[in-house]
């Protein structure tokens, strides 16, 4: 009778109190959330997409946090900043997060380019600690992964060196491309013809820039004192120097085991100096984890191996730098 009293005397009240109350329901339970399955999707050359969404193109403004694209692991390896080494295995998981890092909210979809094909991620997977790091304004569901055939990645000339990423915004009106990201391939040469360098010049071909901060001695291929840090920078520049051309690939060997790192970064200025006719795209610049070039006891190696391959497929006599002092 008690309640009965109320609404008869202060109907005004009890329209205030239905409204509120109504109100918090819907903002509790009927929020807009993604609407993404978060199951294991996997994706080979019989599903992949050949085409973005046709949206408009936005660029990405802020510089911060990866213009939006943080990778964090693979199961086929490790991911180091820009740089994904990737091992043998035939399926392959890439995960991380993503964001519309201009506005400071969460996209509705990720893309994967790999050799002009796209890859549709699962994403909106709660991610609470990016939101409260990057100071998001709504949902922290940017979580996303990946799962795919390792032979998506095969292209005309072997393993694509570099893949990137597509965000489409929440209102699904623009696509937002992230950075490239560099791949780096655990392989093998056992299986192609090889063949001697004939010139001295230029070192046979090939140049380090940087190693790992070390002091380099290019006249006796050393690299002296590389510095204490958990990830070795390697960068120069490589090309067939019997013939004037720029390389078809470049590896890298460490403690008997071999890795094709990314090779065609712009050197203008190399092609001047050598002479090259065709592309500038000379240089190499990897970032690889410490790890990689310890021995069994903590120590560095004490030397690595470039091996060049030329267009025609052949792979040249090794290229050695010694480390030492390390």
């Amino acid at each position: 009778m008690r309640k009965l009293f109320i609404i008869k005397e202060h109907p005004f009240v009890f329209v205030v109190a239905s409204i509120a109350l109504l109100t918090v329901f819907l903002l509790i339970f009927l929020r807009p959330t993604h609407s993404h399955s978060h199951s294991a999707v996997f994706i080979s050359e019989d599903n992949v997409d050949r085409s973005l969404p046709d949206y408009k193109v936005r660029e990405i403004q802020s510089g911060e946090w990866n213009k939006g694209v943080w990778i964090e692991s693979t199961d086929a390896g490790v991911a180091i900043g820009n740089t994904l080494l990737i091992s043998s295995s035939d399926t392959i998981v890439i995960s991380g997060w993503a964001v519309d890092i201009d506005r400071k909210c969460p996209a509705s979809e990720i893309y994967m380019e790999i050799n002009d094909k796209f890859i549709k991620g699962v994403y909106g997977i709660p991610r609470p600690d990016v939101r409260k790091q990057l100071g998001l304004k709504c949902s922290s569901e940017v979580g996303f992964y990946f799962y795919f055939d390792r032979r998506l990645l095969v292209n005309e000339e072997g393993m694509t060196s570099v893949i990137k990423f597509h965000l489409i915004d929440m209102e699904k009106s623009m696509v937002i491309s992230s950075v490239p990201f560099s791949l780096i391939f655990q392989s093998s040469i056992s299986d192609k013809p090889t063949r001697a360098i004939k010139s001295e010049e230029w070192l046979k071909g090939l140049v380090l820039d940087y190693c790992g901060g070390g002091v380099i001695l290019p006249e006796k291929r050393q690299v002296q004192s590389v510095t204490n840090e958990a990830v070795i920078h390697i960068a120069g520049w490589a090309v067939d120097i019997d013939h004037k051309l720029p390389l078809k690939s470049l590896y890298l060997a460490v403690n008997g085991d071999i890795y094709k790192i990314g090779y065609g970064f712009s050197r203008p200025d190399v092609k001047e100096a050598v002479g090259i006719s065709q592309s500038d795209g000379l240089g190499f610049d990897v970032y690889l984890p410490r790890s990689l070039f310890q021995n069994a006891d903590g120590t560095l190696c004490d030397h690595i191996e470039f091996y060049l391959e030329d267009k025609e497929g052949y792979v040249c006599e090794p290229i050695r730098y010694d480390w030492v002092n390390n």
